[in-house]
This record gives structure tokens, sequence and C-alpha cells, in this order.
């Protein structure tokens, strides 16, 4: 088998057996004028390394170039992108002022969510922050997005990777749910999910939930179906590749949460609930989906619903499949 991924004029090439990987690109090249770049070392800004068994995925050369672009080469690193308790209020400016600070901050945030989309989810709940003052920002949303590059400067060599060595069996990706109640000014939670596989994150969202909700347990029930949307996508796509999927963990840290979605009662404290969140119940039921308790100071989304304390997040960090890797 052979899979080819193309992102307009950038293909990336890969399969079980190297003789067909030739034999594709012979046909491909006598077809359209391609260029053979040999093993796979960069696409898109993202630096892949592979060694035997392990891979690993980096943007450091894409950090220093926001670095050097943004005039934030010489800035002092932080340990964290965001401050514990500092609330991003939207700007009073009117439009004409905002246009006269001249900041690029649309460009920045927007090139670090392209961070966050690849290789970099440890900042994603700071860009989500940043990304709801996209249309009226001021100084002080600046100095936050500015907080972020001085974190990616002190951890610019940080990199997603994965590790098969000793892995026997089927490959079976694992996923965690959080939720933050409450945490806005319009009283609606934050959901933060993400899906691993072999200890690397493979996707990571940290959004704003839709709708109100009335208890934590109610926030981290919908959280659940956002995930729970993500991961019937991954089900079709790893079946797709010749992976299929047994059913598959969840790690959730709200025992009432898990009891909304096993039981499928009618109950007057979940009655409100809309019809459409209740697909994490048919999933698990279908026995797609199963729910584990994960306690909280395990939860690896945790990181992205809200800021933490340096220590906590530098242990989340890593148990994304986040480390250290090569320096330029």
């Amino acid at each position: 088998m052979v899979l080819l991924t193309v992102y307009v004029d950038d293909i990336t090439i890969t399969g079980n057996n190297n003789d067909d990987i030739e034999k594709a690109c012979d046909e491909l090249k006598q077809r359209f004028e391609m260029t053979d770049l040999g093993q796979l070392k960069s696409i898109l800004g993202i630096q892949v390394d592979v060694k035997g068994n392990v891979v690993t995925m980096s943007q450091q050369g894409y950090v220093e170039v926001l670095l050097d672009k943004f005039n934030m080469v010489d800035c002092n690193p932080v340990s964290t992108p965001e401050v514990i308790g500092q609330v991003l209020k939207p700007s009073k400016l009117k439009p004409s002022e905002v246009k006269a600070l001249n900041l690029p901050y649309r460009e920045l945030v927007g090139s670090l969510q392209y961070l966050v989309t690849c290789t970099r989810p440890d900042i994603a709940n700071a860009v989500r922050n940043l990304s709801k003052h996209l249309s009226c920002y001021d100084e002080s949303h600046w100095k936050q997005a500015k907080r972020v590059l001085r974190y990616l400067k002190g951890t610019k060599s940080l990199c997603l990777k994965i590790d098969y060595t000793g892995q026997v069996g089927a490959f079976q990706v694992e996923a965690y749910c959080d939720a933050d109640f409450a945490n806005s000014e319009d009283r609606r939670s934050i959901s933060g999910f993400l899906v691993m596989f072999l200890g690397c994150c493979l996707s990571a969202r940290s959004r704003k939930q839709t709708m109100v909700t009335l208890s934590t347990a109610e926030a981290e029930y919908i959280a659940l179906c956002d995930l729970v949307k993500e991961l019937l996508w991954y089900i079709e796509l790893l079946e797709e590749l010749g992976f299929p999927q047994r059913s598959i963990v969840v790690h959730c840290d709200n025992q009432s949460a898990i009891a909304i979605a096993k039981n499928p009662g009618h109950h007057e404290r979940t009655k409100h609930i809309s019809t459409k969140y209740h697909i994490v119940r048919d999933q698990v039921e279908k026995g797609r989906i199963q729910l584990q308790y994960c306690p909280t100071k395990l939860m690896i989304a945790d990181i992205l619903t809200k800021a933490i304390p340096r220590e906590q997040f530098e242990i989340l960090r890593s148990k994304m499949g986040l480390a250290d890797g090569p320096t330029n």
C-alpha cells in the first residue's frame, strides 16, 4: 500500500514497501513535472526527523522566523504562555483607533495558530484567548501575544515525538477531555480535548462552548461531545488506512459526566440538554467509545482550558508528547 498526502504542490509519499513507493514516484514523474527531494526532512514549515522507530516533528525554524519578523529575537524567555488569573478584556477602542495603532496583531495570532495546528498544542489555550479579539484589540492584547512569543523562544526546540519501539499489536488511539466551567464573561465554558497515539498528541482543541451550561458535569458532557465528533473522523480515517480501532478509551475527570453518558434514562437535571449532544451516549452504547475516569492531576487536557502553574504545565506538556529535540 502506498499513501500520498497532497497540499497544493507539496506531496509526501509513504508506504510499507520501498519498491512500491519507487514505482509510484516513477509513474507520477511520467505524468507530471516533479522534483524528488528524497527522504522527508521538511514540509510546510515542519521539520521531520526519522531515526529508526522514532519520528520527531518540530517547527523550530518557523519559530525563529516569527521571532525575527516581530522583533523578538532578543526578548527574555518566560516559562508559560499565560499568566494565571490574567483576563484579556475586550478593547474599548474605536475601529479607527485600532487601525492607528498599526500593530500586526492579526498576523501574529494567525501565525501562532498555525503552530497550534501542527506541532505546538501547548499554546492552544493562549492562542484561543488571543483569537477572541481579532476584530478589536489594543496594547494589552499585543503584550499578551508577545508573551507567547517569549514562551516560544525559551521552548523553540520542543518537538512532538512518536516512538514505535516495542510496539506490539494494533495501533490504538486514546483521548483526553476536560472543561473549565463558566470561564468567560458570558459564562460559557471552555472545552479542551486531545487525541493521543503512542504517547504523542495527534490533535488538540481549545474552544468556547456554544451554550451556557448549568454545572461542571454538563460542561464536561458538552466537551465530550466535541471530542467524540473528532474521534469518529479518526476512526473512519484509520480504518481506511488499515488500522481498525477497537473501543477507543476516552479519559474524563468528571464522574457525573461519565454517568450521564452511560445512563440512557430520562433525568430531571439533564432533560434540557439538546439531543445533538447525546452522540456521546450513542457511541458509548455502540461500544465505539469507552469512558474511563482520570484524576484531575493526570488530566492532560487541563492544559487546554486555562492557565495553570508552571510545574503542572510542564508535566502535562511532556505527557502530550512534547520533548526537547535537536537544536539547529
